[in-house]
C-alpha cells in the first residue's frame, strides 16, 4: 500500500496542469479534514454526528473531483480502470461507515465517545459481523489493486488514487472507532496525521534518497494501521484489547512520520513543492 502520504516522485507522464490542480486539491482536502477533526470531533461532541456525515459527503465528492481532473489534464496516466475500481471499494466502504456512524449518533442521541460496543438498537450481532466482513474485504483490495495494476500496466495516476483512498479509509475507520467502539480519542490521530503532517511538511512524496529500510518500514506500518483499525470492529474484541492495539499502531505511525520528517529535514526539503507527476502502483 505504501505510505499514507502519497508518492508522486518517479513517473513523469502527468502534465503540469495536473500538478497544479493536484496541489490545490491536496490543500483543500487537508484543510477540510483538519478543521473537521480539530474542531467538531474532539472538542464539540454535540456536532460529532453531523461532522461524520459531512466527511461522508466530502470524501466521495473530493475523490470524484480528483479523478475528473486527472482525466481532463493527464489522461495518459489513468490506464486500465479495473485497479482504480478495486481501490474505490475502500472509498465506498469508508463512506458507508461514516454514514453508519452518523446514524448511530442520531438514533442513540449519545456522543460521549464511550460506547464499548456498537449499540444494539442500531446493529444486531449479525449486522456487526457483516460490517466487519465488509471492512475486511475493503482492506484486502489494498493488497491486490497494485498487483492487478502491474499486470495490466501501471500508470502514474494509480499511486495518487491509491494513497488518497487509503487516507480517507483510515480517517473513516478512526472516526468510527472512537465514536462507535469506545476507543479513546487518540485514535483520531491515526486518521488525521497525514492531513496534519502536510501543513508541517508540504511534500506529498517520499523524501529524496530514502533508504530501502525506510520504504519497507513505511509500507509495513501503513498496512499495520489499516489492519488494526479494521480489527477494532471485530465483535468479540474487548475494549482493552482495542485500545492497546490502537496505541501500538499509533506509536509505529509516529516513528514512521518522524523518520520521514528527519529525511526531509536532512535534505533541506521541509517545505517541498510537489514533484512532477504521480508514480504508478508500487505495492
Amino acid at each position: 500500500m505504501g505510505k499514507i502520504v502519497p508518492s508522486v516522485d518517479d513517473a513523469r507522464a502527468a502534465s503540469d496542469s495536473f500538478d497544479r490542480a493536484y496541489r490545490l486539491w491536496v490543500r483543500a482536502q487537508c484543510s477540510f479534514v483538519a478543521v473537521a477533526l480539530l474542531t467538531a470531533l474532539p472538542f464539540v461532541p454535540v456536532l460529532s454526528s453531523w461532522t461524520a456525515l459531512a466527511l461522508a459527503l466530502w470524501g466521495p465528492a473530493a475523490m470524484a473531483v480528483l479523478f475528473v481532473v486527472a482525466v481532463r489534464t493527464a489522461p495518459a496516466t489513468i490506464g486500465n480502470p479495473v485497479p482504480h475500481i478495486l481501490t474505490g471499494l475502500r472509498l465506498v466502504s469508508a463512506t458507508g461507515l461514516l454514514v453508519l456512524t452518523w446514524r448511530i449518533g442520531i438514533e442513540t442521541g449519545r456522543w460521549d465517545g464511550g460506547f464499548d460496543e456498537l449499540p444494539h438498537m442500531v446493529l444486531s450481532d449479525a449486522q456487526q459481523w457483516w460490517l466487519f466482513a465488509v471492512l475486511v474485504v475493503a482492506a484486502i483490495t489494498d493488497f491486490i489493486d497494485g498487483k492487478v495494476a502491474r499486470y495490466l500496466g501501471p500508470k502514474g495516476f494509480g499511486s495518487v488514487w491509491d494513497m488518497e483512498n487509503d487516507s480517507y479509509y483510515a480517517l473513516a475507520l478512526s472516526v468510527a472507532a472512537w465514536l462507535t467502539r469506545g476507543v479513546p480519542a487518540f485514535v483520531l490521530a491515526i486518521g488525521a496525521m497525514r492531513y496534519l503532517y502536510f501543513f508541517v511538511v508540504r511534500a506529498v512524496g517520499d523524501p529524496p534518497d530514502y533508504p530501502p529500510a525506510f520504504k519497507l518500514f513505511s509500507r509495513t506500518v501503513t498496512a499495520t494501521l489499516i489492519t488494526v483499525l479494521v480489527a477494532v470492529f471485530f465483535p468479540p474484541l474487548g475494549l482493552m484489547a482495542r485500545t492497546i492495539a490502537v496505541a501500538v499502531a499509533l506509536a509505529l505511525q509516529l516513528v514512521a512520520f518522524g523518520w520521514d520528517f528527519a529525511l526531509q529535514l536532512r535534505a533541506g526539503n521541509v517545505r517541498l513543492r510537489l514533484a512532477r507527476g504521480p508514480r504508478g502502483y508500487d505495492s
